[in-house]
């Protein structure tokens, strides 16, 4: 039996769902969609997922056929999933939403999930299991790394770097050429005009470094 297995039964994974369910091709000939999720609650007040949630990560055992899809906003919880789906065997995949631009040399990496109505233009690079929410756009030669999360209508512009594990909020723009430095955090309507360093939380028009309690994703 061929399963697509969502990790992660909260909204993201309820979208994924639907956008997997309507795109041509996706799934192959006979294959289901489930959930795995901590949260053994998460889909109650669903009715039209019922009988769809497998259980929790720890009980997880792949199957020769499963193809493993995050569902997982928060960089660090991918980082931990990721880790420990490998450790089971697992097979992951990537999605690439049938409404999404990608430059014929752009590069998408194993696990990467890519919503629609994004834009990766020519030469850029999209490290594993980044997910780009949507109408995100990613400029000419800008260079995503690993476990990077960037929410709706983010703009990544020309020539910027994002190392691993970086979270760009909902409306954020990096400008051209900017490096960000791994686990950084980006708030929501920023303007990042300069490098931001590892781990710094940074916000704001223009983006200054934020001193209060890191933002949640």
């Amino acid at each position: 039996m061929s399963r697509l297995v969502i990790v992660g039964a909260g909204a993201f994974g309820r979208e994924l769902y639907g956008w997997v369910s309507r795109s041509p091709g996706y799934l192959r000939p006979g294959e289901t969609t489930v959930f795995i999720s901590d949260d053994l609650n998460a889909l109650a007040a669903y009715p039209r997922f019922d009988g769809l949630l497998l259980g929790s990560l720890s009980g997880y055992a792949p199957l020769e056929d499963d193809r493993v899809l995050l569902a997982i906003g928060a960089p660090a919880g991918k980082r931990a999933v990721v880790k420990t789906l490998r450790e089971k065997g697992a097979t992951f995949a990537s999605f690439v939403h049938s409404s999404v631009i990608v430059s014929d040399d752009a590069a998408i990496g194993e696990g990467a999930v890519l919503c629609p109505n994004v834009v990766v233009s020519c030469n850029a690079s999209i490290g594993s299991f980044v997910s780009v929410n949507l109408a995100a756009t990613i400029g000419h030669d800008a260079a995503i790394g690993e476990f990077c999360s960037l929410m709706s209508h983010v703009d990544i512009t020309g020539g910027v770097k994002l190392e691993a594990g970086v979270f760009v909020g909902s409306h954020a723009c990096v400008l051209p050429g900017v490096s960000v430095g791994e686990d950084a955090v980006i708030g929501a309507g920023s303007a990042v005009i300069r490098r931001v360093s590892a781990g710094t939380t940074v916000a704001g028009v223009p983006a200054q470094r934020f001193f209060g309690s890191r933002p949640k994703s």
